[in-house]
């Protein structure tokens, strides 16, 4: 089931293993939204480790999209030939 207004270049990140943020559901989402799904391996004991990755895709996905609302809005003409 599709929503309205694709957004094909935004992530929706899931956890292999983790129970409160489940692939299936994560896979649902991202199908509904025509995103792209990213699976992270599973977590280890240490959660501090292994950040960088869920880190620099939230990062890079929030600064396409700063840089994209930042363009100048295109004036379009109503007037009449």
């Amino acid at each position: 089931m599709a929503l309205a207004g694709r957004v094909p270049d935004t992530p929706v990140i899931a956890q292999g293993g983790d129970p409160v943020h489940p692939v299936p559901a994560a896979a649902h989402r991202a199908d509904a939204l025509g995103a792209r799904l990213v699976v992270l391996a599973a977590g280890g004991r240490r959660p501090w480790r292994g950040r960088e990755r869920p880190r620099g895709l939230v990062t890079g996905h929030l600064a396409v999209t700063a840089a994209e609302s930042a363009r100048p809005a295109v004036a379009e003409s109503n007037t009449l030939s």
